[in-house]
């Protein structure tokens, strides 16, 4: 089952949550308004900074032009290209120009210069790579653009005319080799959808060729995720660069509108924290008269829970008469209880002494074994300072110690010669047979180690389970030397009582083999003694071994059979 919250909190969250809530929605309104502010701030920037890059390059091309029609006036040029038309367009007149080509490349350092006649055919070009030019194949001149791929390079070029007087000979394009720097910051150069150059940090080629897919280069902005982030993507330039080549703007509006938003929020966050501190306020107020006298009653129940008793005298002084009408009926179910558990008690007894009666009803020869163990057992548990509530726990368990013989069947019970492997094995089943019977009640819960291991030996030969040493229960170890003494001091069908000295001569040869040597010596000094004096004894040597013991893992232990009769 969940477990719900604290009352004090459902009441704090009732009175302030819907102020919580109406202030997120506000910032995420906010957030958005924001956004849409920003993306219409960016389209204006755009174009205002479109318009600024073609002022710019227009004042560059203005100063490039004059450098260039410089390099058209070159006559060695002029010659070169009136002799490739008077030779109609001979290998060798061709070649004459790739020269001059060459030569104005290497004085100006451009990368690529092309020549083309007036019917716009290509006569010569020469590409220059370091210190060395090459004059390109009439076949693999490309038409001039203003981005131009040759092979696998990539060129920005610029065209002037070439005359003599008034007539055109055709036209001079030179240019050098595309760099990235020209794009602007935000800026990204694709060709037929691929991308050749970007400038967009923290994108690959892949995520920008996706994004740009459903923008079409008509001069609208469009807007697109990547990686998280909202982008406008607007096409910058495309007729005019060359074949299929477009120029794009990318601009974040999460990293453009990220301070405005920081900033914005720091002055909502400081209204919306003196609104929650009000609310605050009033709801631990609230909170405080609703949830602190049913806070109170609820760790009375807890500490009720704990100890298992329902205690009464709940304290009706509650403001509220609710929460009082509650303590009332706390009050009236504790007394309740405590009756029926009082009943149950006395019930609960007569029924231990039923069993151990009827046991000691069936053998006349064992009558009264079950309370003589008892006694004997309460004997050591006071000797050895057990606590009250230890005591009685061993005495009513060393009471029912052999509760299980009641199923063993009264002949190999009460037989009175020597038994059989067989039966022997039969007899060795009552300590399960007892845990059998009594597991079924809670209340005996804590006397089944006595009843179930008060056979285990010291050494581990016992049954049922074959445990050693400390780990057979304080109380089994107890009751098994106390068993075996009151069996061997009875008489019984097969044998008759053996004198008390020679009890404790057994017990002594068997101590440590069977029995903990530690009970035996504490029970043989008690049952040389006045029984009836038992509790008194304070001696310094008993004392001593009384807290030896007790710092012993308290767990239950058995001790095999003595080698007299079957107890």
């Amino acid at each position: 089952m969940r477990r719900s919250l604290p009352l004090s909190l459902r009441v704090l969250l009732l009175a302030f949550g819907p102020i919580c809530a109406a202030l997120v929605a506000s910032f995420f309104l906010f957030r958005l308004q924001m956004e849409q502010n920003v993306r219409n701030g960016l389209r204006a920037t755009l174009v205002e900074t479109q318009k600024e890059i073609s002022r710019v390059r227009a004042e560059s091309e203005t100063q490039h032009r004059y450098l260039l029609s410089a390099v058209a006036e070159n006559p060695s040029l002029k010659a070169g290209i009136a002799l490739w038309r008077q030779a109609a367009g001979q290998a060798a007149a061709r070649i004459t120009v790739e020269d001059q080509l060459a030569e104005i490349s290497a004085t100006l350092d451009y990368h690529l210069i092309i020549a083309v006649d007036t019917d716009n055919k290509p006569i010569a070009a020469v590409v220059r790579k370091g210190n060395k030019a090459a004059g390109v194949p009439p076949g693999n001149i490309p038409a001039p653009e203003r981005l131009l791929t040759l092979g696998e390079d990539l060129y920005s070029l610029s065209t002037i005319p070439i005359n003599i007087g008034s007539e055109n000979l055709g036209t001079l394009s030179v240019g050098r080799t595309f760099n990235s720097t020209l794009l602007q910051r935000h800026g990204v150069l694709t060709r037929n959808g691929k991308v050749i150059h970007s400038n967009v940090g923290g994108l690959r080629a892949a995520e920008i060729e996706e994004a740009l897919a459903g923008c079409k280069p008509a001069g609208k902005d469009c807007q697109a995720a990547i990686q998280g982030e909202s982008y406008v993507i607007t096409a910058v330039e495309g007729e005019g660069l060359g074949s299929g080549f477009v120029s794009w703007s990318m601009q974040s509006i999460d990293a453009a509108s990220a301070p405005l938003v920081r900033a914005q929020a720091q002055s909502l966050l400081a209204v919306a924290l003196g609104t929650l501190l009000a609310a605050l306020l009033v709801a631990l107020f609230a909170s405080r008269s609703i949830a602190r006298p049913l806070t109170h009653l609820v760790e009375r129940l807890k500490e009720s829970e704990r100890t298992g008793v329902l205690r009464g005298c709940y304290e009706l002084d509650s403001p509220t008469k609710e929460v009082n009408e509650l303590a009332s009926a706390f009050n009236q179910a504790a007394k309740a209880i405590a009756e029926s558990q009082r009943r149950l008690d006395e019930a609960y007894l007569e029924f231990t002494q039923t069993m151990a009666q009827t046991l000691d009803a069936r053998d006349p020869y064992t009558a009264g074994h079950s309370s003589r163990v008892s006694d004997y057992a309460c004997a050591i548990a006071e000797a050895l300072n057990f606590t009250p509530e230890e005591r009685d726990i061993l005495r009513i368990g060393a009471s029912l110690h052999d509760i299980g013989k009641i199923g063993i069947p009264d002949a190999v019970l009460q037989k009175p010669g020597k038994l059989t492997s067989a039966e022997f094995e039969i007899i060795k089943k009552h300590p399960v047979i007892g845990k059998r019977i009594l597991e079924g009640v809670a209340r005996f819960r804590d006397y089944l180690n006595v009843v179930e291991l008060h056979h285990e030996n010291h050494d581990g030969t016992g049954y049922p389970w074959g445990l050693a040493g400390e780990k057979i229960p304080l109380g089994a170890r107890i009751v098994h030397v106390v068993d075996a003494y009151d069996a061997m001091t009875t008489s019984r069908p097969y044998r008759d009582a053996m004198p008390k000295e020679r009890a404790r001569e057994i017990l002594l040869q068997c101590s440590g083999t069977q029995f903990d040597p530690a009970i035996v010596e504490v029970f043989l000094r008690l049952v040389s003694c006045d029984l009836s004096a038992l509790p008194g004894m304070t001696t310094e040597d008993l004392v001593e071994l009384s807290r030896a013991i007790n710092t012993a893992e308290q767990k239950e232990f058995d001790a095999k059979d003595v080698p007299e009769p079957r107890s």
